[in-house]
Order: structure tokens, then sequence, then C-alpha cells
């Protein structure tokens, strides 16, 4: 095999361009399931209020923490819906070449990057348990730099085949012109 042939392939066995679309369908049904559960939790949420009828000051402790549980699930469906039009739009460019969604993929989950790490590493420090969420955050973060790193190879694929060879037939390098 030479270093063109292994240039293309990503993990010794996969096509470049399947891995890439194997990491957006596989996003892109995770995604779904969580806004899918994001609903869910709301509904339920929401339907508790109907059948809460407590003390005055448990209703008011009651109402914070169901407008804090609220805000978080519509921050992260929000975020999640985002992040599933981009996984979209890297399927699409799958078939079509468009190195602009690719690098909008890539420049997203970078942000996704570093708010797993962030949140991750401040959860570490006020919890009683900072090595899980380390662990976790860990975790996580190989995750996402391995779908980084398909998908920034199947980015510079597709922008080898955009640009235009400088060098000859025989590798060589064309001379400069001179001003």
């Amino acid at each position: 095999m030479t270093a063109e042939d292994s240039k293309k392939y990503c993990i010794g066995f996969i096509d470049i361009r399947c891995g890439a679309k194997i990491i957006a369908i596989l996003n892109i049904v995770v995604l779904f399931l969580a806004i899918v559960l994001n609903i869910v939790f709301l509904a339920m949420i929401l339907g508790i209020k109907a059948r809460l009828l407590p003390s005055s000051n448990e209703i008011e402790e009651t109402t914070t923490k169901r407008i804090n549980t609220i805000h978080g699930l519509c921050a992260s469906s929000f975020m999640e819906i985002l992040l599933l039009y981009f996984n979209f739009l890297l399927k699409k460019s799958i078939h079509k070449q468009n190195v602009q969604n690719i690098k909008h993929w890539l420049v997203m989950y970078l942000m996704v990057l570093i708010h797993i790490f962030i949140y991750y590493i401040s959860a570490a420090f006020v919890s009683d348990q900072p090595l899980f969420f380390l662990g976790i955050g860990l975790l996580s973060s190989l995750i996402v730099l391995l779908m980084m790193y398909v998908v920034k190879r199947f980015y510079h694929e597709e922008l080898e085949h955009l640009a235009p060879s400088n060098t000859t037939d025989d590798n060589n390098e064309t001379p400069s012109q001179s001003a």
C-alpha cells in the first residue's frame, strides 16, 4: 500500500468519506433521541405543576427549581438542534463537495470540545467525586477528538480535490518567476 492509498483511509480499514458519513449519521440519531428526551422531560415537568398543591414556601422553591430545569432543557435542546443541523450539512457535503459545511461542522465541534473541558473540569472542582467527572470528561473528549480527526482528514481530502496541483508530472516543483 502506498502513502497515497493509506492517506484515504481512517483507522486503517474505513474510507474517510464513509467514516465521515458514519459520524454524521450516528450524531444525527443520538441528537434526535436527545431532543425527543428533552421534550419528554419538559412535558413531564410542565405536567407536574398541575398535580402539586403544597404550602406557599414549597410552591416558591418548586417553582424556582422548575424554571431552572425548563431553562436548562430549552438551552440544551437549542444546542442539540444546532448540532443536528450541522450534522445534516456534513452528511449533505459527503455527496456534494461543500468544504464550507465541513469547516462549519469542525468549528462547531471545537466549541463542543471546549464546552466539555470547561464543564467537566469545573464539575470536578465542586464535586465530592472529582475522578468520576474527570473520567467522563476525558472519555467524552476522546470521542469528540476522534470524530474531529476523521472529519478534518475528510476536509483536507476535499480541499485536495478542489485545489489545482502546483507540481509537474515528475513531482518537481514548477520554477517560480522572478520579478
